[in-house]
């Protein structure tokens, strides 16, 4: 049975990580967008987030998805994902909690 207060999300590892520096704006944005909109051809998404260096601001390849509904998280985990010519890996043992800084593996 879902959970009400688990959100469905997956690990998202392969995205395509920006090369310079001071490329690094125009890349995470749109990385970003192009993310949440491919993962939206599939339903509802809630969050994207892509995972940077904190010293250096650059993306390290790798983020989350956290989508609304368990529809739509049933339609992205058994699908080989390929975005911009990368394979993306998809970790989908996953759950967000409705509070933002709980992730629960499942």
């Amino acid at each position: 049975a879902h959970d009400p207060g688990l959100l469905p999300s997956v690990f998202v590892g392969g995205i395509a990580p920006n090369t310079t520096k001071s490329r690094f704006l125009e890349f995470w944005f749109d990385s970003l967008g192009e993310l949440k909109a491919y993962f939206e051809t599939f339903g509802r998404v809630k969050e994207v987030k892509i995972i940077k260096e904190k010293k250096t601001n650059v993306a390290k390849g790798y983020g989350f998805v956290v989508f609304k509904d368990e529809k739509t998280y049933d339609r992205v985990k058994d699908v080989v994902h390929v975005l911009n010519g990368r394979t993306l890996d998809l970790n989908v043992g996953c759950k967000k909690s409705a509070d933002p800084e709980m992730v629960i593996g499942r």
